[in-house]
């Protein structure tokens, strides 16, 4: 909106555009439950102060926030994916300063009424449900409130919700303005739009941070933050309790994960290899399975071998900054994974759906700088989790409970807050983990609305084909991860075996569908494999 008040090209691309709404779309509906499951938490913290701590911990909280964002770009990718499921027709002037549902679904080729009330009503809907669960919330509260005997107690607990009230009469609002205005009532769209769009997010911190004495409190220890003194021994290494639960597994262990490790190994060296040996793949959609290829590689090469060591050793110490070094670069590296595989879902996106621009828009020096990209996204997200959860000192027991340097499991040690840090870490992680694979299923909604336009079985079955080997390591690859990241606390199971399928069987599995699965690859294997046994003889 900044660059395009001053600039004269305001031209933006349907795939811009589509991507632009799908993310305001998702944070705003994000929004919406987030402010609804705040509500909750007033709730249980006035109607239930004593069991609240244990119905609201951390974990519950972290959970809840993924939820949030779940249900924010589900929603999202439903209605940006009933608007963009055609073409459009000309003029193509969008009369907003964003695209907004409205203005574009009017420029749809298809029944756009049809479609405008299909979306409103969902948007609608979704507005009205979670403002009204925030006021059945409030009844509750208000209800609790005003048994109280004493002004005192009432007056605090009325404290606890002014802000919140506030942020949500203001937030609410100002959205009814511009989802349940009727048409006829006419009105500047743009300019109805801004105290949506600019002042509810200009007012919220300010409302939370000047009515919070917590907030003010925390920000006066930040500017003048003294030196801790804790009583308990201050840790400068680790013990890795990992395997050594199962002596009698040990060695059966080790032989499995060896194995396992040598063929993860060989299948991507194979594929880095065969890459760059053989022109034929030096194309994006092959650069991109090369850089997973080569990402994969190192990310078992921060833990496996850590693990197979000790496995046989009987010292598992590990110091302290050898353990944040392990963790950054596990984090940073999954994290790559996920970005990566977000990347080769567009590429598969625009070489399906855009097929003639294809080769215009997605050239091999794109490709690198996207690549770079995923590596300076996630090595910023792990440098941001890991400077979260080092930033104090720990204290004892110095026990992992893990193979390596899982960050639930060392965050636990810490002498801070740790209940804090684990949700703040795991929120990162989490919203991570389910924007990429949101994205990835935002991608092939796009792909499967194009596949199913094709006339012949023969092309649906060619355009499926290039998709099956990244779909299926997807299916894997965020399958294991969301056991890892979405299990609840409660629920139990020991967290070193769950932390097997992701860190171990996923890099192994990937390698072996990416090269079973490719005519290309495997072709390209034979022309090596035939060019070395002529040099033989």
């Amino acid at each position: 909106m900044l660059t395009d008040l001053l600039a004269k090209n305001r031209s933006i691309s349907v795939i811009g555009c589509s991507l632009q709404m799908c993310f305001f779309l998702a944070l705003g509906a994000t929004n919406c439950v987030i402010l609804t499951v705040m509500g909750y938490d007033r709730f249980l913290a006035i109607c239930n102060p004593l069991r609240y701590p244990l119905l609201m911990t951390s974990m519950v909280c972290g959970q809840l926030v993924a939820s949030a964002w779940a249900v924010g770009f589900f929603i999202s990718v439903i209605e940006t994916a009933l608007i963009f499921r055609g073409s459009f027709c000309s003029p193509n002037l969008v009369k907003h300063f964003f695209c907004h549902m409205r203005a574009v679904v009017r420029l749809s080729c298809l029944h756009s009424d049809l479609t405008e009330f299909t979306v409103t009503l969902i948007s609608v809907s979704g507005l009205m449900g979670t403002f009204l669960l925030i006021v059945l919330t409030y009844v509750f509260i208000l209800s609790t409130v005003l048994r109280i005997p004493s002004a005192e107690g009432k007056q605090k607990a009325f404290s606890t919700c002014a802000s919140h009230l506030t942020v949500v009469i203001v937030h609410f609002g100002f959205a009814s303005i511009v989802y349940l205005k009727p048409e006829a009532s006419g009105g500047d769209d743009t300019l109805i739009a801004v105290p949506y769009t600019v002042i509810t997010p200009f007012l919220s911190p300010l409302i939370f941070s000047l009515r919070n004495k917590d907030m003010k409190g925390a920000f006066r220890k930040i500017s003048d933050v003294p030196t801790m003194k804790i009583n308990q021994t201050i840790l400068k290494e680790f013990i890795l309790v990992g395997f050594s639960v199962y002596p009698h597994l040990q060695t059966f262990l080790f032989v499995v994960f060896f194995g396992l490790y040598l063929l993860t190994l060989t299948g991507n060296l194979a594929i880095m290899g065969l890459t760059w040996v053989d022109r034929s793949l030096h194309t994006p959609m092959y650069l991109f399975l090369s850089a997973l290829s080569f990402s994969e590689t190192c990310y078992t090469l921060t833990i496996i071998p850590r693990m197979l060591t000790d496995l046989l050793a009987k010292n598992r110490s590990i110091s302290v900054i050898g353990c944040s070094l392990q963790m950054c670069f596990f984090l940073a590296l999954g994290a790559t994974n996920c970005f990566l595989l977000t990347m080769m879902g567009y590429d598969r996106f625009l070489a399906i759906c855009n097929p003639l621009r294809y080769p215009l828009l997605m050239t091999n020096m794109v490709c690198g700088q996207l690549v770079a990209s995923a590596w300076a996204v996630g090595f910023f997200i792990s440098v941001t989790e890991t400077a979260l959860i080092f930033r104090g000192s720990f204290c004892s027991p110095n026990l992992v409970k893990h193979f390596f340097c899982h960050m639930r499991a060392v965050v636990r040690l810490s002498c801070l807050d740790s209940d804090l840090t684990e949700f703040i870490v795991m929120a990162i992680s989490v919203s991570g983990l389910m924007g990429t694979f949101l994205f990835i299923v935002l991608t092939y909604v796009f792909i499967l609305s194009t596949v199913l336009r094709i006339p012949s079985a023969e092309g649906k079955q060619k355009a499926f084909s290039t998709c099956a080997s990244h779909l299926t390591v997807v299916i894997v690859h965020f399958g294991f991860a969301s056991i890892v990241y979405l299990k609840p606390e409660a629920s139990g199971g020991d967290d070193t075996l769950i932390a097997v399928p992701y860190t171990v069987i996923t890099p192994f599995l990937s390698p072996l569908i990416f090269s079973l699965r490719n005519k290309d690859m495997k072709g390209a294997f034979r022309k090596v494999l035939g060019k070395t046994i002529l040099l033989n003889k």
